[in-house]
């Protein structure tokens, strides 16, 4: 890839992401109350992982798209000064409609519309005030994002990107499916491919969330990796993801009812596995416990997928060798009996027979069954060599003396 191309995404993401830290401050003094409740924020269409981003963009002009549903149970209860605890979202779950677009496998352009479809509670009573919980279908807000591969290739086991999301608030006010206000989330990412028994994939990251005034600033962080089976088509592993406040700030749930953030994290793990159909179309589940009691964090979580992933590495194409020959799979004729190169693709990591072990093969050998010596001529390429006998040399006998 060429420097100009790189200094270009570089420039586009820089771009980007300042005009979402920007956008962030203007709005603050005007957002209105509430809180994006839903933890799990969807990598983006064709990644690996479920929560987990990476630095992948393969091929130039390639769309990607899935929708998900994730449900999380018991996301918002409250209990104050040690009382009953109030339910105030006891369910809630999301359609996410996920596309992306890759650029001279380097560049990720995405978008991701969440869509709340299923919510309850039971609109408790607390601090002196009514909360009224979400029952309603509600739109979210909508994130756009835009990351770079600036380190390693596709099928590299480390590559390293840049990324940044924005987020629009298009969900209703005093909700809790946005926020009402404009958030900014750059991130460092990293991932790759590798193979250590079978192959491997894993992603982690990290970055800031900068949120309106309302709502604390968060750091953002995640990890995840999965084994890649039976030449890709299914795909399982474990992946966690969390977030922590860095401001003394509070949560607001409604103008009336703030909840002091403190330094509570948020922290999830799901276990995931998809299953590849038809080369490109890819279904997922997953489901994991929330490990605190922050807000937002679930008792528990499923995730569902499914997706049209064209154009994604296959791992086991570009990392595995059955055999040892040093040939991939992929180009292997005999993938599972070590053979040398060659120009044929039919034989390319076949192994060659030589029931005599003279360096010629059975193929090439006129006498596959004895040592023998390379010949131009082929009916004696690998027979043994001839031998010449010497003529036997007369010799003079001495005759006996005359009378």
């Amino acid at each position: 890839m060429g420097m100009r191309f790189r200094l270009a995404t570089g420039a586009a993401f820089l771009g980007f992401l300042m005009t979402g830290v920007v956008s962030v401050p203007a709005a603050q003094a005007a957002g209105a109350a509430g809180i994006a409740l839903d933890q799990f924020d969807p990598a983006p269409a064709g990644d690996a992982l479920f929560g987990v981003p990476s630095p992948f963009a393969r091929g130039n002009w390639v769309l990607r798209a899935a929708l998900m549903f994730d449900y999380a149970d018991q996301p918002l209860r409250l209990t104050p000064n040690g009382g009953t605890a109030a339910m105030v979202v006891s369910r809630q779950g999301f359609f996410d409609v996920n596309a992306s677009l890759t650029i001279q496998d380097r560049l990720l352009v995405s978008v991701l519309l969440p869509v709340a479809v299923v919510q309850s509670g039971d609109s408790p009573a607390t601090s002196g005030a009514m909360l009224t919980s979400p029952s309603s279908t509600q739109i979210g807000d909508l994130r756009v994002g835009l990351r770079v591969r600036m380190v390693g290739d596709d099928e590299d086991p480390f590559q390293l990107g840049l990324g940044a999301n924005l987020y629009i608030p298009t969900a209703p006010g005093s909700s809790f499916a946005g926020e009402g206000a404009f958030r900014a989330e750059p991130t460092l990412l990293t991932g790759g491919h590798f193979r250590a028994g079978v192959p491997w994939v894993w992603s982690a990251f990290g970055g800031v969330m900068v949120r309106p005034s309302h709502n604390p600033t968060m750091i953002v962080y995640g990890a995840g990796f999965a084994a890649s089976l039976w030449h890709d088509r299914v795909q399982i592993g474990p992946e966690g993801y969390g977030s922590t406040p860095i401001q003394g700030s509070t949560f607001t749930l409604t103008d009336a009812v703030k909840i002091p953030a403190n330094t509570s994290t948020n922290a999830e793990v799901l276990l995931g596995a998809r299953v590849r159909f038809f080369r490109d179309l890819i279904a997922g589940w997953a489901v994991g416990p929330g490990l605190t009691k922050a807000i937002g964090t679930p008792d528990v979580r499923f995730v569902g997928s499914l997706g049209w992933a064209p154009g994604l590495p296959r791992v086991s194409e570009t990392t595995q060798d059955s055999d040892g020959d040093g040939i991939p799979d992929a180009q292997d004729a005999c993938p599972y009996a070590f053979g040398p190169r060659s120009a044929d693709p039919k034989k390319d990591g076949c192994p060659v027979l030589d029931d005599d072990e003279d360096g010629i093969p059975n193929a090439e050998d006129a006498c596959p069954d004895k040592w023998g010596v390379k010949s131009a001529d082929p009916k004696k390429n690998g027979c043994p060599p001839e031998t010449s006998i010497p003529a036997p040399v007369e010799r003079a006998v001495p005759r006996a003396p005359g009378p």
